[in-house]
C-alpha cells in the first residue's frame, strides 16, 4: 500500500477554494492501493457557522494544527511559519511515504514538503496556484530586495525539486 501525505493551510470545512481543491485530489486518489494522511489546520479561512462541522473522510488519517487569530498580515506571516514547523514534524511521525503533496501558497507549505520530502526520499508533488513572491510583490506585501532575492530562491528550489507540478489554470 502506498502512503501520500498532503500538506495544505485550508481544507474543508474551511470554506476555501484551495482547500476544495485539495479535498478533489484525495478523493480522486483515496483507494484500496493507498493510504492517505492529510496534515492540515482548523477552520480559520472565510469562517462559516458549518466551520467547526467535520465531516471525516473515509480512510483518510487527518492531523489538524490550531493556529493563532489572524488580524494581519504579521500573525498571518506568523502562522504560516508555525504551520511550516509543526506540518514537518508532524511529518516525521509518518513512516514510508512515497509521495509528499503541497498545496501553495502559501511558500512555507511548498517548503515543509521540501524539506519533508527530501528527509524521506518520496516524490515530491506541488499543485500551485499563485506564485506567491510574485503575489507578495503586486500586492506591496514585501519590498525588501534582499527579502525577494531569498524568497524566490526558496520558491524556485521547491518548483524545480518537484516530481510533477499541478496548477489551476494555464498560464497566460
Amino acid at each position: 500500500m502506498k502512503k501520500i501525505l498532503f500538506i495544505t493551510q485550508y481544507f474543508p470545512p474551511d470554506n476555501s477554494p484551495a482547500g476544495y481543491r485539495v479535498k478533489s485530489f484525495i478523493e480522486s486518489l483515496n483507494n484500496e492501493n493507498s493510504e492517505i494522511f492529510l496534515i492540515t489546520t482548523y477552520p480559520h479561512y472565510r469562517k462559516t457557522e458549518e466551520a467547526y462541522k467535520f465531516e471525516p473522510i473515509e480512510e483518510v488519517n487527518i492531523k489538524r494544527i490550531k493556529l493563532l487569530s489572524s488580524k494581519n498580515i504579521y500573525t498571518k506571516t506568523l502562522n504560516e511559519i508555525i504551520f511550516m514547523i509543526l506540518s514537518i514534524i508532524n511529518s516525521l511521525r509518518i513512516k514510508d511515504v512515497k509521495i509528499v503533496f503541497v498545496s501553495m501558497p502559501p511558500i512555507f507549505t511548498g517548503f515543509s514538503g521540501l524539506i519533508v520530502s527530501r528527509i524521506k526520499h518520496s516524490k515530491f508533488i506541488v499543485d500551485i496556484r499563485d506564485l506567491w513572491v510574485d503575489l507578495a510583490i503586486d500586492l506591496k506585501f514585501i519590498k525588501n530586495s534582499l527579502l525577494i532575492k531569498i524568497l524566490s530562491k526558496i520558491e524556485k528550489s521547491i518548483l524545480n525539486s518537484a516530481s510533477l507540478i499541478t496548477c489551476a489554470t494555464d498560464g497566460y
